[in-house]
């Protein structure tokens, strides 16, 4: 036996599937180039949370079988925590500090277990807690005066590195793209089984506000064509501005409020003249660009490619 494989006392893992779901992956096609920035989000959320945890003491590898379910994108992880020989006999010890297994890990970062970090995040909904009180190595995570949430030192720890909370943040990047809206983690594959279930519509909480720099914001008058609208709430809406595809959310409530009563009626290719925001941030080393419908000033019918007057 080499001594790389004697510093190795052995390894614990354990298999759980990481899913993305929506309407644009129903033949299993996910664009590589959100695919390999998310998985590797993953591997670098548990190696780092691993890292903050344990320290040199062990060392966690995340390993992948391709593996899919109808209707969805699925990855078959195994998470695999190696310990070193050197600290063999801590492990032995009712007083030992270390996480000693993946499954823990798991726990702590909240893929499974209903808690941990990811329940934190949840439960302040990308707000600032009020204030942490330890009592006894029990915290407390105050929303407010009276909401908190009990929790260990472990978690809030994670909590505060901000390392992890924007791998956590780029792990769900997918959800930002047109017809991905949900993501699973499950140790069966399926995801009626699932442990963990994130919406688009909570991928809010999960920013690390701290770190992202707003560049520029501007309010421009200007035509759009509509490729999708999307009814549901919270949804963005698809546009072709002339040539570029953006995705944008309608603010204008008295727009929505018609709709809801029946009162306009839309097709592919029809125009809108709206009041467009654009938002330009910079956060994890990539310029991001958000669009904002403000105010819906006008809507032009096209049939057969023609406008209708």
């Amino acid at each position: 036996m080499n001594k790389a494989e004697d510093d190795v006392v052995g390894e614990m893992a354990e298999r759980f599937y990481v899913i993305y779901d929506g309407w644009a992956l129903e033949h299993h096609l996910m664009d590589v180039r959100d695919l390999a920035p998310a998985m590797i989000a993953v591997n670098d959320l548990l190696s780092n949370a691993n890292k903050a945890l344990n320290g040199e003491k062990a060392d966690l590898n995340l390993k992948v079988n391709a593996s899919f379910r109808a209707g969805s994108f699925g990855m078959e992880l195994h998470t695999v925590v190696h310990f070193l020989s050197q600290i063999r006999d801590m492990f032995a010890s009712d007083n030992a500090s270390a996480i000693s297994n993946a499954w823990a890990i798991l726990e702590i970062v909240g893929f499974v277990g209903g808690a941990g970090l990811i329940g934190l995040i949840r439960f302040l909904k990308g707000k600032k807690p009020t204030k942490i009180i330890d009592e006894d190595g029990h915290l407390k995570v105050y929303l407010n005066e009276t909401e908190y949430y009990e929790t260990d030192g472990k978690v809030v720890k994670l909590y505060k590195n901000r390392t992890i909370v924007s791998d956590l943040n780029k792990m769900l990047e997918p959800l930002e793209k047109d017809g991905i809206d949900a993501f699973f983690v499950s140790r069966t594959g399926d995801k009626k089984d699932a442990d963990l279930a994130i919406d688009e519509s909570e991928l809010t909480y999960f920013e690390y506000q701290e770190i992202e720099n707003d560049l520029s914001e501007n309010i421009t008058e200007t035509f759009v064509q509509i490729e999708a609208a999307v009814f549901k709430d919270n949804n963005k809406w698809k546009f072709d501005n002339g040539g570029s595809p953006i995705n944008a959310a309608i603010l204008d409530e008295g727009f929505l409020r018609k709709i809801d009563a029946g009162e306009l009626r839309f097709g592919k290719g029809d125009l809108l003249k709206v009041k467009l925001k654009t938002i330009q941030t910079f956060a994890h080393g990539k310029l991001k660009t958000e669009f904002q419908v403000i105010e819906v000033l006008e809507h032009k019918i096209v049939r057969q490619g023609h406008l209708e007057f």
